[in-house]
């Protein structure tokens, strides 16, 4: 194993997108109807796809523009599509604005702060649907290498009979935020296949419930292309990968080629491989040079059958703060198992479902578990060196002298002792004003000052365990019982 540095450098270095241009087009789809066509005073998606591509307006669509930055915004509701869409242009695909903000149903007032996050706008989950026609994908740009970006939208895939890619077929780069890909099924890449040098960029994305009966329930790619290993980068960030499954081969990624791979704050669950892969699963048998994993704050837990990661002729491997729970087996690195036990030095904990939540929505755009216990808080990396990233969730790291190990970083609510009201010693009553004095709670919910979640606790650290909290209108308060 290398010498660890910061995935979080590797993973900003890794970011993929389009390529800028100097000029744009937007094209507003003002129907759900797959229409192709049919009706000149209104604009679908598959027409709005075709207008990119000809660069000629098509249906009740204006013309896209060759060479341009064309994007195609839609509105809340779900496409139902008859055919897949065939992409042959670079193309930007945006749901309606997840960003809230004052004047719309779920705005927040004006000049106002996410408390949690203290954003000045709060973002939600998709609330735009695309779904597949039976037996068929969604986006297929398997002759493009303009490559797609996908922004604010569910990708509700269908089981693909033959060939790859069950939701995305892409010979470009494919860069996916706050979107959710599910259901998709192929042969290989159940939601995604990478067709020659594409790479993949992944943020506050879902990739859930997709399966490949060949390799890669939720990820595959070309290994080769034009004659030599492929080289290409893949980066997620804040993202879940959660009951993908590949009998045959690997559950949630199948990585091969010259391929540098970077994780960060994300969580892996429940994936299935076959019993001698891995979730993540790197092989390549023209033995691809310079081929890189790197993992930092990940939560893999419940895999199922096979190893969480596996990997066989991996050129560097680099893993910290992390917590591996409750797997079938944890990680073979070119033979040997290279996630140690409690390792002290990088952070990698392994345990079982003692020291985590049961997976769950606590907030953010993605699910996960919650650390807990005295192996995983306040076990990671130290703030002052640099542990100040953000959580899954996007929450800010640094609420004490470490991280929390894993994908989510928990925030613990810290009483502030009341100036006047509180005594130390035995036989007391402490007093704690809870609307000026609780953190928030982990679903993110409450408006800074006011409401605060139902669920919220308080860790009183009293030395007498004989005591309980009793509440009151704006107390809680603990006495000895």
């Amino acid at each position: 194993m290398k010498a660890l540095n910061p995935v979080r450098n590797i993973v900003a270095a890794l970011a993929l997108g389009l390529s800028a241009n100097a000029m744009a087009v937007t094209i507003t789809v003002t129907t759900t109807d797959d229409q192709n066509g049919t009706d000149p005073t209104k604009c679908s998606l598959r027409e709005a796809v075709k207008a990119v591509n000809t660069s000629v307006a098509f249906g009740g669509c204006p013309a896209g523009m060759s060479a341009a930055d064309n994007k195609i915004q839609l509105a809340s509701g779900t496409y139902t599509l008859t055919d897949e869409l065939v992409l042959t242009q670079a193309i930007t695909i945006l749901g309606v604005s997840t960003y809230r903000w004052d004047g719309d149903d779920f705005g927040t007032p004006e000049g106002s702060t996410n408390p949690l996050t203290g954003e000045e706008v709060t973002r939600i989950k998709p609330l735009t649907t695309i779904k597949a026609a039976a037996g068929k994908r969604i986006l297929n740009a398997a002759t493009s290498t303009g490559g797609m970006e996908l922004s604010d939208v569910i990708l509700d895939g269908a089981a693909v009979a033959s060939g790859n890619g069950g939701v995305i077929l892409s010979s470009g780069p494919v860069s996916l935020d706050n979107v959710q890909v599910l259901n998709g099924s192929a042969q290989k890449g159940g939601a995604i296949y990478l067709a020659g040098s594409a790479g993949l960029s992944l943020a506050d994305a879902t990739l859930s419930n997709n399966t490949a009966a060949t390799d890669g329930g939720a990820v595959a790619m070309d290994c080769s292309f034009n004659g030599g290993s492929v080289v290409r980068s893949i980066s997620i960030q804040r993202s879940l990968l959660r009951a993908n499954a590949s009998t045959s081969g690997a559950g949630a990624m199948s990585l091969c080629g010259s391929v540098t791979l970077g994780v960060l704050a994300s969580t892996f669950s429940e994936n299935s491989s076959a019993a001698n892969r891995g979730a993540l699963n790197f092989a390549d048998a023209n033995a691809a040079p310079d081929a890189s994993i790197s993992l930092d704050y990940v939560t893999a837990a419940q895999h199922v059958n096979g190893y969480f990661i596996k990997a066989d002729g991996l050129s560097s491997f680099e893993f910290a703060n992390s917590v591996l729970a409750a797997n079938t087996a944890s990680c073979l690195i070119n033979g040997a198992a290279a996630c140690t036990s409690n390792d002290a030095g990088n952070r990698v904990v392994s345990t079982d479902m003692t020291q985590l939540e049961a997976f769950g929505d606590f907030g953010g755009l993605t699910q996960g578990y919650l650390p807990k216990g005295a192996l995983l808080v306040d076990q990671g990396e130290a703030v002052s060196t640099g542990c100040s990233g953000n959580d899954q969730r996007n929450l800010i790291r640094n609420m004490g002298g470490n991280c929390d190990i894993g994908a989510f970083e928990r925030l613990q609510l810290t009483a502030i002792a009341d100036k006047g009201s509180n005594v130390s010693g035995d036989n007391r009553i402490a007093y704690v004003d809870v609307l000026a004095n609780d953190r928030y709670g982990e679903d993110g919910s409450g408006v800074s000052g006011i409401v605060k979640p139902t669920d919220f606790a308080i860790d009183a650290g009293l030395s007498n365990g004989a005591c309980r909290p009793s509440p009151h209108i704006r107390t809680r308060r603990w006495r000895p019982i």
